[in-house]
């Protein structure tokens, strides 16, 4: 740094590879100038590689330049004009899939340019249907920039070298590189014109400055790797808090969020308990913006306007805090989300929300009005720059971003979501007239592109990958993950450029030996950025070993690991953040007297298969979270198939009716019951839900016509109702208080005058006929038995190439699938009076069991207490089932 440092003294300007490192060698020159007791300074001329085009590129539009006579492209407008170029020449072929090909095709067009490759040589010898595509967008490219007088930063810095050599630009006087542990052909190209204009260059390079502390050492495994680096640089800030300390992840990029919870429990234990507050830890990788809370709610209020929130979105949009009045309709707006899950389908319209707030959420109600009603005053079409103002208007009119005091990252983030917007009114000649839902799509994009990270204290601790930490300067570094495996990173080519071109140029990744050379050269920038480095690896990943780089190899041992201290971690802190409670056995008390809980046939499954749960559900209200599915899930068929049955039935009542209905007459009143199901049950406003009932309704048709088939087969049967609720007279003691609320699909009179329960099931399996005895386990049609006098019960299974019945009965009725009460019970019981004087005793049993409190988890029905009910149930602590098992 002090070569950096005398470069500016004498006036000179910086060059460095990234933004990072501009704004630390800045950093340093202010406190420099501080110590030295200055008041005020002028700015370093310090400047990262595209601010540096940038810059010149404004120096040749003043000097009427080559460069300066086009227009220099953004990042972004340049994605966005490769995006547009791929969507129209594959005619959306690639739907969804352009704006990854496009960054996907940016980065290889950055590769040409930077390594001075010319596009016809991409197109002679282009060897594949992928890399023949890129040439020929790349030509399209490159004749699009040029009608429209545009260039993107490589483009303007090879048009600024002829610039140089015309005598069009002044060079600076002097010229420092920092931080660049490669130079592309271009970067070179650049350094020779300026050499040319009389310009003295200088550069940082991977010498030591003195005697390195290097050392190699060996954690057990990645995550207690995190906690050993982030404790050693803790100590090291306890020694000396001016100490400018890093830890370097190579693939902080892919587990940022891990990586930042687990350095942040040694660093700063409390941090979760006061997320505003300031943490001694500075991490160099952010988030999409797209991915921030309050750019998140922007982004859902206008997908709004465009029609297109599914439930989980228009949940999240009713539980921000950056919308105005949630702290007051916090819990109704909660209420109303759950309520969408329940619903069918999957798109919530702006209209349904609207209507399903209005008495709940009146302050979000109003809000969305003021937002439908403003969308209905835009254009179809407009400029993106237009766009970006009404945008703004639609966010303003919905109280965006929230009447709540903004804390300093949350400020930040609604400024970059400003400046995206100012980004957007740039757009107006690349992409022309969008219609909403087209310009929304750049916003996404723009803000799926664009990494935010709140500006933090520049004298915290780093966190940083490899290539932010080349070039920077610390007392002590310590650099992660470096195993066999990782370093070098093995060789990934661009995929859209042939690699016989790619291994020619020599561009990075495009073979194994120059991926080492390019690991060796990062290594030795490393090695000389900190007069202590310490190099780690993990031993292990789950159960697999693993080997350390061997090109660390020559490092001395470091020892034994670093030892963390007590109460270190987040987790050791916790017991003593408060007085610990000892609590008494308090075993859940029984169902008070004179108290009936509501529950249907399942509370007496569920008790009959995991008690615990049961309790949960039924005595506590807990309910398992609606996932709806697109279009019509399972639960939805269910019930349009149960409807269907009940309207035929209603009008063919029997078995001499149903064998004597012409073909052509028994299809059309099959079809009228299934049109009446899908009416009453699919809402019409779903556009999506309206073209799926045509193929639901020939569904429905097939597999309903083939029970119907199977139903004229029986012999003479009348159907005496359908959807029945059997009194409660019937009901014994405990039973009857549960206040169960049940409804058959189906009674038969059979033709010796005896009952016939039906249940009408349309899941792939039914409950095995070993489940109505010894440990009842499917109580529901046993319940219907005992309530309704039925002598016999059945399933009737109705799904895509399952069609049958199961079930049991007093007398042999011909029908396949059904068996006697002796065959059910192995012969202990031979008549279908003891068999229902079982089932009455067995009912009364599982139902006292609830009542009186019964807990038990069931370790042969584990199904029953897994996923988000392991959680309500605590089985772990229980101990009933094992991690791999819930």
């Amino acid at each position: 740094m002090k070569d950096v440092l005398a470069v500016l003294a004498a006036g000179g300007t910086v060059l460095t590879a990234n933004n990072r490192l501009a704004r630390s060698v800045t950093l340093a020159w202010n406190r420099r100038q501080r110590a030295a007791g200055e008041q005020v300074w002028r700015t370093p001329a310090v400047l990262a590689w595209r601010t540096f085009i940038s810059a010149l590129h404004g120096s040749s539009a003043m000097g009427g330049g080559q460069a300066g006579r086009r227009l220099l492209l953004t990042d972004s407008q340049s994605r966005l004009l490769w995006r547009r170029i791929i969507s129209t020449t594959t005619n959306g072929l690639l739907p969804g899939a352009a704006s990854p090909m496009a960054d996907t095709a940016w980065q290889a067009w950055q590769l040409l340019q930077d390594w001075r490759i010319p596009v016809a040589t991409l197109a002679a010898v282009a060897d594949s249907e992928d890399t023949r595509a890129f040439a020929a967008w790349a030509a399209q490219y490159q004749q699009q920039c040029a009608a429209a007088d545009w260039a993107d930063a490589p483009t303007a810095a090879a048009l600024l070298l002829e610039d140089l050599r015309a005598g069009l630009l002044d060079a600076p006087v002097r010229l420092h590189l920092a931080g660049f542990a490669e130079r592309t052909p271009l970067l070179e190209a650049m350094l020779h014109a300026l050499a040319g204009r009389g310009c003295v260059i200088s550069e940082d390079t991977a010498q030591p400055r003195g005697p390195l502390d290097l050392s190699h050492r060996r954690c057990a495994d990645a995550d207690t790797e995190l906690d050993e680096a982030a404790w050693w640089a803790r100590r090291h800030r306890e020694a000396d808090p001016l100490a400018r300390v890093g830890i370097v992840v190579p693939d902080l990029a892919g587990r940022a969020s891990a990586v930042r919870r687990r350095v942040l429990d040694i660093l700063a234990p409390g941090w979760r308990l006061e997320p505003g507050q300031p943490v001694p830890v500075n991490f160099s990788y952010g988030q999409p913006l797209a991915d921030i809370g309050l750019a998140r709610t922007a982004l859902l209020v206008l997908a709004a306007v465009t029609g297109r929130l599914d439930y989980r979105h228009a949940g999240e949009l009713l539980t921000t805090r950056y919308l105005p009045g949630h702290a007051g309709e916090a819990s109704a707006r909660a209420r109303i989300g759950l309520a969408l899950r329940e619903r069918v389908g999957t798109g919530v319209p702006l209209a349904e929300l609207i209507a399903c707030t209005s008495a709940e959420a009146p302050e979000l109600s109003r809000r969305l009005a003021a937002l439908a009603t403003r969308a209905g005053q835009l254009p179809q079409h407009q400029p993106p720059g237009r766009w970006a103002s009404s945008f703004r208007l639609l966010l303003e009119d919905m109280g965006w971003p929230g009447d709540a005091a903004l804390a300093s990252d949350e400020f930040q983030a609604a400024t970059a979501w400003q400046d995206l917007l100012d980004r957007l009114r740039s757009c107006d000649a690349i992409l022309g007239p969008l219609d909403g839902e087209g310009a929304l799509g750049v916003v996404r994009e723009l803000a799926l592109g664009q990494l935010f990270q709140p500006a933090g204290d520049p004298d915290a601790i780093q966190v940083l990958g490899v290539m932010e930490a080349v070039g920077q300067h610390f007392d002590a570094l310590w650099v992660c993950g470096m195993t066999s495996t990782a370093w070098p990173p093995p060789a990934r080519s661009q995929p859209l450029l042939p690699l016989r071109l790619q291994r020619e140029h020599r561009l990075p990744g495009s073979s194994p030996a120059l991926a080492r050379e390019r690991a060796e050269r990062l290594l030795r920038w490393l090695e000389t950025g900190a007069r202590q480095v310490v190099f780690s690896s993990p031993a292990f990943e789950g159960d697999e070993p693993l080997a350390p780089s061997p090109l660390i190899a020559r490092l001395a041992a470091a020892g034994t690991g670093v030892a963390l201290p007590q109460g270190s971690r987040w987790l050791d802190r916790m017991p003593g953040a408060t007085r610990l409670e000892v609590l008494a056995e308090d075993p859940p008390p029984p169902v008070a007297a004179g108290v009936r809980l509501r529950g249907g046939a399942s509370l007496l499954e569920r008790e009959a298969r995991c008690p615990a749960r049961a309790f949960v559900e039924f005595r506590l209200g807990a309910r398992a979270l609606a996932v709806p599915a697109p279009g019509i899930d399972a639960p939805t068929r269910g019930r349009i198939t149960h409807h269907a049955l009940q309207v035929f039935f209603s009008g063919v009542d029997s078995h001499e009716l149903l064998v004597s209905l012409p073909a052509d007459e028994r299809l059309r009143r099959l079809g009228s019951a299934v049109d009446a199901a899908l009416h009453a049950i699919l809402p019409a406003q779903d556009p999506l839900l309206r073209r799926l009932a045509a193929n639901e309704r020939g569904r429905q048709l097939e597999l309903l016509g083939r029970f119907l088939e199977l139903e004229g087969q029986r012999e003479g049967f009348r159907v005496l109702g359908t959807e029945l609720s059997p009194p409660d007279a019937r009901l014994p003691p405990a039973l009857a208080r549960l206040q169960m609320r049940l409804r058959i699909d189906r009674i038969d009179e059979m033709p010796d005058g005896r009952r016939l329960v039906i249940d009408y099931k349309t899941g792939q399996q039914l409950p095995p006929a070993g489940e109505w005895y010894k440990r009842l386990r499917a109580p529901q049609l046993p319940l219907y038995a005992t309530l309704t006098d039925a002598d016999g019960i059945a399933f009737v299974q109705l799904s895509a190439g399952r069609l049958g019945w199961r079930g049991v009965a007093a007398s042999d009725w011909g029908i396949r699938g059904m068996v006697c009460a002796e065959d059910l019970t192995g012969g202990e019981l031979t008549e279908w009076g003891a068999l229902r004087a079982w089932w009455h005793s067995a009912l009364e049993r599982l139902a006292g069991e609830f009542l009186a409190g019964c807990f038990d988890v069931d370790r042969w029905q584990q199904q029953e207490a897994r996923g988000e009910w392991a959680m309500a149930i605590r089985s772990y602590e229980l101990g009933e089932l094992g991690e791999d098992d819930a």
